[in-house]
């Protein structure tokens, strides 16, 4: 297939779609992957060229977002600031690892993790999930905020410490409820 039909058959895939398409639609179009990859060069600079330039511009702001975000957290809040602890409910299947369990060998509820931040529980959900500042052990095995065990220290501290202390103690509290737990 020539270059030009190529790339006219990716432009009317892209103008139909709204988004650079993917194998199934360019295959179904008859290009084949022998035509990628024999014009990958070419292509890749031709489909750069194609990407409208607020496109890349939105995908620069999100990334520079995500790395202020980073560096806010990275700082300690200046001035009057609350801190939340927060509960958030792992997958079950962590329980089974052995490392779970040794820390929780009488538990029978739900797996859980207890921690405390300065930021909104969601937010600190999403930096756990994105590897930043993470409990490494059970990040990938995070799903959602426990709002019911959320609810009633959202905001109630003043400084780090007693945030941290309440960590502590209602780590434990659910430990005695039965709840496997997972707190550092």
């Amino acid at each position: 297939m020539r270059i030009k039909k190529i790339l006219s058959t990716l432009a009317d895939l892209h103008a139909k779609n709204g988004k650079i398409p993917g194998w199934k639609a360019v295959k179904a179009a008859g290009v084949t992957e022998d035509d990628i990859y024999r014009h990958w060069e070419w292509l890749t600079d031709a489909v750069q060229e194609a990407v409208p330039a607020a496109r890349r511009a939105k995908d620069l702001k999100e990334l520079k977002d995500e790395e202020e975000a980073d560096e806010q957290e990275e700082d300690a809040p200046v001035g009057h600031h609350h801190y939340s602890v927060y509960v958030v409910n792992l997958d079950p299947a962590i329980g089974k690892l052995p490392w779970f369990k040794e820390e929780n060998p009488n538990g029978t509820r739900a797996c859980l993790y207890v921690g405390a931040t300065w930021h909104t529980p969601e937010q600190r959900l999403k930096n756990h999930q994105r590897g930043h500042k993470a409990a490494r052990r059970v990040a990938p095995h995070m799903r959602r905020i426990d709002e019911a065990l959320t609810k009633d220290h959202r905001g109630r501290y003043a400084t780090r410490e007693e945030a941290e202390r309440e960590e502590k103690r209602w780590a434990n509290t659910l430990r005695k409820q039965g709840y496997r737990v997972w707190q550092r």
